[in-house]
């Protein structure tokens, strides 16, 4: 076998291996070309946390919800957004902001993995998608972090900046998963995921409408609506965490 020849076959290999269809290839005796299953093993078990990230983070939120909820009496989540447990003046911050940070980082490291995975195996679609969810929660720990919401509820320049950045994040999620649904629609292998995204971008956006009406309406009952958007968001992370988990896994004890 030529030299040219072992380096194209090579690069084809390990591309293969990139997507996890195929063991890497790493050795070369005699013209041929030896698996390096413990390499592949540990690659694959790598990717698999980094992809169960997701699952962690969406439990951490729900979490930071749940709690705080118990420890804040007065709190009602049916009238009172989520963003009030993290605000500056609320009580328990150390532990809903902490929970919250943690569901912050985790999403982070779930999008970049996904985000590699997407460059490395799909299309234009799924790598702008990924690619504009780390932008926003980019945007989301930058803006919230410089201006959190306070407890006086009152139109300050720093509610202000918060509302305007929700408005970015929820519009800009809105678009990503549609781009999402689209991108995962056109792989073959993956339109069962992609139906669910599509699904997952109908609620978003329907819950999101509904906001609005009831805003305008008056409604008292602002805090359920977004916590039925956000829970959305929260259990398709969970899924798409748990499906990319679950099949990196399984093509580890395949080969």
């Amino acid at each position: 076998m030529s030299r040219q020849k072992r380096r194209q076959v090579k690069r084809k290999v390990r591309k293969a291996a990139a997507i996890g269809s195929l063991p890497a290839f790493s050795n070369l005796r005699n013209g041929y070309l030896i698996a390096d299953t413990k390499r592949v093993e540990n690659i694959m078990r790598l990717q698999k946390l980094f992809f169960s990230f997701g699952m962690i983070g969406s439990l951490s939120f729900v979490l930071e919800d749940f709690l705080g909820n118990i420890f804040w009496r007065e709190y009602n989540p049916i009238t009172s957004y989520i963003s009030q447990l993290t605000a500056d003046g609320a009580p328990n911050i150390p532990l809903t902001r902490t929970l919250f940070y943690i569901y912050e980082i985790c999403l982070i490291i779930f999008i970049i993995s996904m985000l590699v995975k997407s460059f490395r195996s799909y299309g234009i679609c799924l790598r702008a998608g990924y690619a504009g969810l780390l932008i926003l929660l980019s945007i989301s720990i930058l803006g919230y972090g410089l201006f959190p919401m306070t407890m006086d509820f009152i139109i300050s320049f720093k509610n202000y900046l918060h509302l305007v950045i929700t408005i970015i994040i929820v519009a800009g999620t809105i678009f990503i998963l549609f781009l999402l649904a689209l991108g995962y629609i056109k792989q073959e292998h993956e339109r069962k995921i992609g139906r669910i995204t599509f699904v997952a971008a109908i609620l978003f956006l329907l819950f999101n409408l509904l906001h609005l009406y009831a805003i305008f309406r008056g409604l008292n009952i602002l805090g359920l609506i977004q916590r039925l958007s956000l829970y959305t968001f929260q259990i398709y992370i969970f899924v798409l965490s748990w499906n990319y988990t679950r099949n990196r896994l399984s093509r580890v004890d395949s080969h």
